[in-house]
């Protein structure tokens, strides 16, 4: 197969596997080598697909993926044209592929804004909340289904709240300082 082909095939792959779009197999085999029979195009679909999956998953640089695919040109799997096409894939589509799998990996909402402000108060019923300064918070999320979406959630923290919330932060930090090390 020609470096343009193999470029076709991966183009596929990766867009069925990791962009959840429904290429079928028949379309690939239509598109890229219409003479082939079924049971070949499967097996290479199949060989490709492994590779793809291998590469992405380890999040290989290019010097790896190259090792690799001369590797396979070695034993027999692949021609020279197959793996110059594998290669020129992977560099223009490895942080795409990358970020896919990152934003298909996170299970929860992501902050996607944080505002606040002091506010003094100037009348109240009770005569101890005049002039204490309050925080302000407001926190936006991002869904992680649709980047669409947003949740805002307000809320108020006087000075002793705010001193915890700040010790929490600090652990937090340690914490990932000390996973980061």
């Amino acid at each position: 197969m020609d470096v343009k082909k193999t470029l076709g095939l991966l183009n596929g792959l990766s867009k069925r596997m990791y962009y959840n779009e429904s290429i079928e197999n028949d379309y690939l085999r239509e598109q890229i080598l219409p003479g082939s029979s079924i049971i070949d195009f499967k097996r290479m679909v199949d060989k490709y697909t492994k590779l793809l999956r291998d590469i992405v998953v380890s999040d290989m640089n290019v010097n790896d993926v190259v090792a690799k695919v001369n590797q396979m040109q070695e034993d027999n799997q692949l021609n020279a044209d197959e793996c110059n096409g594998i290669t020129k894939f992977w560099k223009v589509n490895r942080t795409k592929l990358h970020d896919v799998l990152i934003q298909q990996s996170i299970w929860e909402d992501k902050l996607k804004s944080f505002s606040w402000r002091i506010d003094v108060s100037t009348q109240s019923k009770s005569i101890d909340k005049i002039n204490k300064p309050t925080a302000i918070v407001e926190l936006k999320s991002k869904s992680r289904l649709n980047n669409q979406d947003t949740d805002s959630t307000l809320f108020e923290m006087d000075q002793e709240q705010v001193q915890k919330l700040l010790t929490g932060i600090s652990d937090i930090e340690q914490t990932i300082l000390q996973y980061s090390q």
